[in-house]
């Protein structure tokens, strides 16, 4: 399981790094700062990780926004939105923007948060698959003759 987690609080990543090895050991939890490294390229799908960890807030920054950014790029990986509660009005909005899951960070749900950690690896595998094999994938990862 590799995941990226783009969030700016130590104790969440802590927390999230804990759920992760109870289920995968040897888990790969890359963190992001959105407030040292900013929004990812637009070229960026996050291709090479089973999912995506989104925190709600940063210090001047909403993941609502970047979620948004990240649901409208073909072949972005499976987002798992990590919302204050579960069920606030941002929580509706991030599934409705298209979410993978959502998750309340304030009291994660560790078996709801394994589960869809489980289901966005599986849907990541079949599109990895996908783009293997479909002609468009194979010439946009070649490179001045070289596939990439």
């Amino acid at each position: 399981m590799r995941l990226l987690m783009i969030e700016d609080d130590a104790r969440h990543c802590a927390l999230m790094r804990h759920h992760l090895t109870c289920r995968w050991p040897d888990a790969e939890l890359v963190v992001s700062s959105p407030v040292l490294h900013g929004m990812p390229a637009p070229e960026f799908l996050a291709q090479g990780f089973d999912a995506v960890l989104l925190a709600c807030e940063w210090p001047g920054g909403r993941g609502i926004d970047w979620l948004r950014d990240f649901t409208a790029r073909p072949g972005f990986a499976p987002v798992i939105y990590l919302s204050e509660q579960p069920d606030d009005a941002d929580a509706h909005q991030a599934r409705t923007l298209g979410a993978h899951a959502v998750i309340g960070r304030s009291k994660i749900e560790h078996d709801r948060l394994l589960e869809a950690l489980g289901r966005a690896s599986i849907l990541q595998a079949q599109a990895r698959a996908i783009r293997r094999t479909a002609h468009d994938a194979v010439e946009a990862q070649r490179f001045s003759g070289a596939f990439i």
